[in-house]
């Protein structure tokens, strides 16, 4: 296939670019639940999704590496907020993802460099212009700018840890963080 059919049905389709860009985490045929979940990823009505799958499915590949940088490579978000249970945790996934769009020779040679100068783990910027911020749970995202930008993409992965999930006084702050931290302005 030509260069551009290429690069068209992976702006199209997260599930193409998942196996056209990252052909060694994505090698096995996708399921039906696959499907499901790449068909609400690519519908821009869904504003607001709960995917759940079982460990081992592929999911956290698919919502913070393939996912996010089909966003970026397209230029379709300026300021992704990865969050998961802990900051350090966040950070290693926002690492995942930017090592991808720096040492993925697919990347590099369909879309060009993605390093700016502003890459560091706690928030870096693509050449794209999009800046990516990771953010553990309970810390702030209500109220963040980049350039004049507020989060356009929030994806939260494993926002519960172990003993979180199993202490109901932990579940209300989470609950109350994620729920009520100021977004109530936005119903």
């Amino acid at each position: 296939f030509p260069v551009t059919i290429i690069v068209q049905q992976c702006f199209l389709s997260t599930k193409v670019a998942s196996k056209v860009l990252f052909p060694d985490r994505f090698y096995r045929k996708f399921s039906s639940l696959h499907e499901e979940i790449f068909r609400i990823l690519d519908d821009d009505k869904i504003q607001k999704a709960v995917i759940a799958a079982p460990r081992g499915f592929g999911k956290t590949s698919i919502d913070t590496i393939s996912y996010p940088a089909k966003k970026i490579l397209f230029r379709e978000k300026k300021f992704i907020v990865p969050i998961s249970c802990t900051a350090t945790s966040a950070v290693m996934q926002g690492e995942n993802l930017k090592r991808e769009l720096l040492n993925n020779v697919d990347i590099t040679r369909l879309f060009g460099p993605m390093k700016s100068d502003k890459f560091s783990a706690e928030q870096w910027i693509t050449a794209s212009g999009t800046m990516v911020m990771p953010r553990g749970a309970g810390q702030q995202v209500r109220g963040i700018l980049f350039d004049r930008y507020r989060p356009d993409l929030i994806i939260c992965d494993d926002l519960e840890d172990k003993e979180g999930v199993n202490n109901e006084e932990q579940r209300n702050k989470l609950k109350e963080w994620f729920f009520f931290s100021g977004y109530r302005d936005w119903e």
